[in-house]
C-alpha cells in the first residue's frame, strides 16, 4: 500500500506528538486529522474521528474510516507511521520517537 504523508504538525504534548494528513495513492483520497501518539517506546496513530454523544450524553468519537479487516488496517496503519517518518526526515522534523511499531 502506497501513502504518502503531505503534511505532519508536531505537537508534542504528552503522550501526542503530532498530526499528519496522509494520501492514499491507490484510492486518489487525502484523509486528514491523523494523531500520532508515542508512549513507553510503543508509537500508534488514530484514525480521524468525530464526536458525538450517546443515550446516556457522554462523549464519545467514533472514527471516520473503519476497516472490515484487522489485518488491513493494522498493515495501514504501519504504512501510515513509515510516511510521517519519511515526511519528517525529508523535512527535518522528526517525531519524538523513531522505533516503528504501531500496537
Amino acid at each position: 500500500m502506497s501513502i504518502v504523508c503531505n503534511n505532519f504538525k508536531k505537537f508534542d504534548n504528552g503522550f501526542l506528538q503530532g498530526f499528519a494528513d496522509l494520501y492514499i495513492e491507490k484510492w486518489g483520497v487525502d484523509i486528514s486529522g491523523f494523531s500520532l501518539y508515542c508512549k513507553n517506546g510503543s508509537r500508534w496513530i488514530n484514525i480521524p474521528s468525530k464526536e458525538f454523544q450517546n443515550d446516556q450524553g457522554e462523549k464519545k468519537w467514533m472514527p471516520i474510516i473503519k476497516f472490515r479487516d484487522k489485518s488491513h488496517q493494522e498493515a495501514f496503519l504501519n504504512a501510515a507511521i513509515d510516511a510521517i517518518d519519511k515526511f519528517c526526515s525529508e523535512n527535518s522534523d522528526e517525531p519524538s520517537q523513531s522505533s516503528n511499531g504501531v500496537f
